[in-house]
């Protein structure tokens, strides 16, 4: 068995308004299934939703961009970008004088 333990710097977010209440996140890939788990703290919820208004749909974007924020390493997706190669002349153009 291969073990990894590592400890990181959480990033500040608009969401995290108490840094020192614990997110949680685990995998588990089993039996050709990932499982996973995520869990926010309820009262960081309770104080988005007293700053950004008490209603329903406030209330869902919350939980979701909270469970969004926490970062499984197996969930994490790949980033691309999109560029166009062109080629550069090793060669710059020499100047001509004008007689």
């Amino acid at each position: 068995m291969v073990n990894i333990f590592k400890i990181e710097r959480a990033s500040r977010t608009r969401t995290r308004k108490l840094p020192f209440l614990p997110r949680l996140g685990v995998v588990i890939d089993v039996g050709g299934r990932r499982i996973s788990y995520r869990q926010a703290p309820l009262l960081e919820t309770f104080l988005n939703l007293l700053e950004r208004g008490a209603t329903r749909s406030n209330f869902d974007k919350i939980i979701a961009e909270q469970l969004y924020e926490i970062a499984l390493p197996s969930l994490a997706k790949k980033k691309t970008v999109n560029v166009k190669a062109k080629t550069i002349s090793s060669k710059p153009k020499r100047l001509r004088n004008k007689k």
